[in-house]
C-alpha cells in the first residue's frame, strides 16, 4: 500500500512539473509578437498564441479544434482554391519537412484575408510525426514597402532613361553645327591669305571646337552607358597589337611635353575583349598619365600575370600623384579634383567611363597614387591560355 501512495505522489510531481512547464511555454509564446499554433497530425489547432489569435481576429477557444485549412487561402490566377492533400501545413506534416512559404495568405475573422511569411516545423516522437508547430506574421507593410521602393525604382529609371535621351539627342544636335564650325576652321586654317594673329585665332577656334567634340563624344558615351546601349563585340585580342596602336595615337601629345614613355612588352597576352572598347580605356589612362605629368616626366606601362587566368594592364606616372582624401573621389563624374582651376583641359568623364567600360568586361580597375610621387592605374583581363583560338587576321575588327 506504501508503494502504491509512493506511486500515485510520483505521477503528481511529474504531472505538476508537466503542468507548470506548460503554462512556462505558454506565457513565453503569448509573450511574442510571431504569431504560433499547434497542429495534430489530422490538422486540427491544438494550441494558439494571444498574437495569433489578434492577427487572426478570433479568439483562443474558437480557434482550438479548428482546422488549419480553414484559416489558409491558398490564392491562384484563375481565384481557386487549392484541394486539402496539397496544403502547405498537410504537406508539411506527411513529408516531415520543415518549409518556409513567404506569400501565403491567411483569412481573418472578418472575411479579410492577409499575406504572411510562416514556417511549419514538424513534431516527432518515437519516430512518428505527431503533429507541427506553424509559426507567421504579417508581411503586409512589408510588402508595401517593397511595392513603393519597386515603384519608386521604376519612376527613378524612367527619369534617368529620359535624361539620357534628352543629353544623346542634344549631344547629336550639337554636333552638326559644331562639324561647320570646325570645317570652316580647318579652311580658314589652309588659308595663306591670313596673318599670323588671324592664324593664331583659327587655331584657338579648333582648340576649343574638339575640346567641345570630345566632351559631347564622353557625355554621349556616358547616356549610353547608363542605358545600357553601349555596344560590345567581344573577340580575342592581342594586348600587344591594342597596345601599339594606343601608343602611336597618343605619340604627339608625349612629345609636346617631353614625356618619355616606356612600354614592357615582353609577353604577347591574348585576351577576349572589345578591341574598340578596350583602346579606349587605354588611351583615356595614358592620355591622362601624360597630361598631368611634370614637364620631363615618364609614363611607364607594364602588363603581367598576376593568376592562372589573369593579367594586369598597369599604367604608371610620375606627376604630382592624388591626395588620399581625394582617392574615393576619383571615379565620380564632372569631378576633376581641383584640376579644373588649372591649365590642362578636361572633362571629368574620362575615368567614369573606362571605369563602366572595364566592369562591363567583367572586370575591376583601381588606382594606387602617393602625393608629389605619381599614380599608377590598372585594370584585370582574363586572358587565354590556349593561344590557337587567336586569329589576327580574321578576329580583330580594327574599325
Amino acid at each position: 500500500m506504501l508503494g502504491v501512495i509512493q506511486d500515485i505522489d510520483e505521477r503528481k510531481k511529474i504531472e505538476q512539473q508537466l503542468f507548470e512547464a506548460e503554462q512556462h511555454i505558454s506565457l513565453l509564446l503569448n509573450s511574442i509578437d510571431e504569431g504560433v499554433f499547434g497542429l495534430d497530425i489530422t490538422g486540427l489547432v491544438t494550441f494558439i498564441n494571444k498574437a495569433a489569435c489578434e492577427m487572426l481576429g478570433y479568439s483562443q477557444n474558437e480557434l482550438i479544434g479548428q482546422n488549419i485549412h480553414a484559416l489558409i487561402h491558398h490564392s491562384y490566377q484563375d481565384g481557386t482554391s487549392c484541394l486539402e492533400d496539397k496544403c502547405f501545413v498537410y504537406q508539411c506534416i506527411i513529408d516531415g519537412n520543415n518549409s518556409k512559404i513567404n506569400d501565403e495568405v491567411f483569412w481573418r475573422e472578418d472575411g479579410e484575408f492577409f499575406p504572411v511569411a510562416y514556417s511549419c516545423s514538424t513534431i516527432i516522437r518515437n519516430d512518428y510525426c505527431i503533429g507541427s508547430v506553424v509559426c507567421f506574421h504579417d508581411i503586409t507593410e512589408e510588402l508595401t514597402i517593397k511595392r513603393n521602393m519597386h515603384n519608386a525604382l521604376l519612376i527613378a529609371k524612367k527619369a534617368n532613361n529620359a535624361k539620357s535621351e534628352f543629353i544623346s539627342s542634344m549631344s547629336h544636335e550639337l554636333r552638326t553645327p559644331l562639324n561647320a564650325i570646325l570645317g570652316f576652321g580647318q579652311l580658314l586654317q589652309y588659308d595663306n591669305n591670313t596673318n599670323k594673329a588671324q592664324q593664331d585665332n583659327v587655331n584657338e577656334i579648333l582648340t576649343a571646337g574638339h575640346h567641345l567634340l570630345e566632351l559631347i563624344n564622353e557625355i554621349l558615351d556616358l547616356a549610353k552607358i547608363e542605358t545600357g546601349d553601349l555596344s560590345q563585340t567581344p573577340k580575342y585580342v592581342s594586348i600587344q597589337r591594342v597596345t601599339n596602336e594606343c601608343l602611336s595615337l597618343v605619340s604627339s601629345m608625349a612629345e609636346k611635353g617631353n614625356i618619355k614613355i616606356n612600354c614592357d612588352l615582353n609577353d604577347n597576352f591574348i585576351v577576349f575583349a572589345d578591341f574598340k572598347r578596350l583602346k579606349q580605356v587605354i588611351i583615356n589612362l595614358l592620355s591622362n598619365a601624360i597630361k598631368y605629368n611634370q614637364a620631363d616626366g615618364r609614363v611607364s606601362i607594364k602588363i603581367y600575370q598576376i593568376d592562372d587566368n589573369k593579367i594586369r594592364f598597369m599604367i604608371s606616372d610620375t606627376g604630382q600623384g592624388i591626395a588620399d582624401d581625394l582617392l574615393t573621389s576619383i571615379f565620380e563624374p564632372f569631378n576633376r579634383l581641383g584640376a579644373e582651376n588649372g591649365d590642362i583641359e578636361g572633362t571629368g568623364i574620362g575615368l567614369v567611363i573606362t571605369k563602366r567600360i572595364i566592369e562591363m568586361m567583367g572586370s575591376a580597375i583601381g588606382v594606387e597614387s602617393k602625393w608629389g610621387k605619381g599614380s599608377s592605374f590598372w585594370f584585370d583581363l582574363p586572358f587565354q591560355t590556349n593561344q590557337n583560338n587567336y586569329d589576327d587576321n580574321q578576329q580583330l575588327d580594327l574599325s
